[in-house]
């Protein structure tokens, strides 16, 4: 083996060298290469690898299958790869609740003051029903008036409202709506869901005797 010294000296600098031993290459190589072409069937020739000897009757002929690299001959077998399985989802059943919404609720009325909130409860109910028309209003006043001005077909089949809005509240809106309904058959009864973060027992309640019909945890945008 050979050896790496590292002689140093103060104020100069270290010099790093090393010695290995190595074997000469024969100077023959040319020669023999030469004289294994002109020789008979079993010539011994040099392969590129330097100082390895092969016997061209050990090479494996191009015809010759390749093997499965354990030694008993057996050709080798390539499986191809199978596509991948298809991931796609079976759809999930469908609510009652949503059947009901899709068959019941052409026109939809969403009442909040938050610009946010209004697109994402949007864009969740045409998720589950395309078909919907939906309007919005940014307080209770507004969201009153819209439904005042609704008539015929027009009107709505369900409103979604906030609760703490400015100019008007969600209740006060809901209750002047339930005052005019009252005061004129015609109008009928128009299903109104608040919506609020506030979901203590007590306050919800309080939202339903207004003359809600029903509540839901208000999303997040």
């Amino acid at each position: 083996c050979g050896y790496l010294p590292v002689p140093a000296e103060q104020g100069t600098g270290s010099i790093f060298f090393f010695e290995v031993p190595l074997v000469p290459i024969e100077s023959n190589v040319d020669e023999r290469l030469s004289s294994a072409e002109g020789d008979g069937d079993r010539s011994t020739s040099v392969s590129p690898v330097q100082g390895l000897r092969t016997d061209p009757s050990d090479a494996t002929p191009a015809s010759t299958p390749a093997t499965n690299g354990v030694g008993n001959g057996q050709p080798l077998s390539v499986k191809k790869a199978k596509p991948p399985a298809s991931r796609e989802r079976a759809p999930k059943p469908v609510s009652a609740e949503v059947l009901e919404l899709r068959e019941r609720v052409r026109k939809c009325l969403v009442v909040d003051d938050v610009d946010s909130i209004r697109k994402l409860l949007s864009a969740r109910l045409r998720r589950i029903a395309p078909d919907l028309t939906i309007e919005t209003g940014e307080n209770g006043l507004e969201g009153l008036n819209k439904w005042k001005a609704a008539k015929g077909d027009q009107r709505f089949d369900l409103i979604i409202t906030d609760v703490v809005m400015p100019l008007m509240s969600g209740p006060e809106m809901v209750a002047r709506l339930r005052e005019a309904e009252s005061k004129e058959i015609a109008l009928g009864h128009t299903p109104i869901v608040g919506m609020s973060a506030n979901t203590a027992p007590a306050d919800v309640q309080e939202f339903l005797d207004t003359g809600m019909d029903g509540f839901m945890t208000k999303p997040m945008p």
